[in-house]
């Protein structure tokens, strides 16, 4: 069942290799530009990955917030902010 925000359904936008880089982004990033964000740990064994995705801390945003999110984490990459060791965009929304 897809989580839904008052904007509607949240996609996963970025798999966090780290708690400590997934909490940088939802802290630093994201969360003062006023973007909703769920964090999704599946290396907990409660709640764990679907089966062909890796584990880790997923980012997900309201899907009408996505391509704004996805800008904010790209300059952030590409002004070294984040880097490769942090984890890694969700190139597509998921369907």
């Amino acid at each position: 069942m897809a989580q839904t925000h008052k904007a509607g359904e949240f996609v996963e936008i970025y798999q966090a290799e780290s708690q400590i880089a997934a909490q940088k982004i939802v802290d630093v990033l994201l969360g003062p530009e006023g973007i909703e964000v769920m964090l999704h740990d599946r290396l907990n064994v409660v709640a764990p990955a679907p089966a062909g995705q890796a584990g880790g801390f997923f980012i997900a945003v309201p899907a009408d917030q996505r391509e704004r999110a996805v800008t904010i984490l790209e300059e952030a990459k590409d002004n070294g902010y984040l880097d490769d060791e942090d984890g890694e965009l969700i190139s597509t929304p998921p369907r």
